[in-house]
């Protein structure tokens, strides 16, 4: 093999060496790292950014492809802004990492409505709602993109919070959007 056929891939999930890059749709990571505080666990990071409108449907009858049930509960989060064709936006389906509700509150000086996890012990929603979340873009191909779901912190002030990612949505919807730095503990 001769320098320069062979290529790195790196993803989320692995890293290798590529027989001919050429063919590869290598992974281009967008996000960038700023700063790691060990003591408090904040990363700072800076990517680009969108306002995703997140629904959360609670529904009856039997479980479907893409919902979750907990505490007797079937329940499906889709996110309006991460995917669209030619007639406008379309919902996708997020898998958070716990369950999500609504807030809308004081923060810093600033009202804000947003999207965070259900506490530890505390209710999971029975009733629909929709609410909005930011998309970082952490990574993406020529057709897809790897997106981290952020809502607001209510432990630490002016900090964002993981409540789930989402690998699928076309990296087109990141056109036009601009970087944004976020504390996220």
């Amino acid at each position: 093999m001769e320098l320069g056929q062979c290529g790195w891939r790196i993803s989320h999930g692995s890293t290798g060496a590529d027989e001919d890059i050429s063919f590869n749709d290598a992974r281009i990571f967008d996000l960038k790292v700023g700063k790691i505080d060990a003591a408090s666990g904040m990363i700072k990071v800076s990517g680009r950014v969108i306002l995703v409108q997140l629904s959360y449907r609670v529904d009856v009858g039997p479980v479907e492809r893409g919902q979750s049930v907990q505490e007797g509960l079937k329940y499906t989060y889709e996110g309006r802004g991460i995917h669209a064709d030619k007639n406008g936006p379309k919902l996708s389906g997020l898998h958070p990492d716990v369950a999500l509700k609504p807030w809308s509150g004081d923060l810093d000086r600033r009202h804000v409505k947003t999207v965070i996890r259900v506490p530890y012990g505390g209710a999971i929603p029975e009733k629909s709602w929709t609410s909005r979340c930011f998309g970082l873009l952490v990574n993406k191909t020529t057709l897809r993109s790897l997106v981290l779901f952020l809502g607001a912190s209510l432990r630490v002030t002016g900090a964002w919070e993981r409540i789930g990612m989402v690998d699928g949505p076309h990296p087109t919807i990141f056109e036009n959007s601009g970087r944004q730095t976020f504390n996220i503990v």
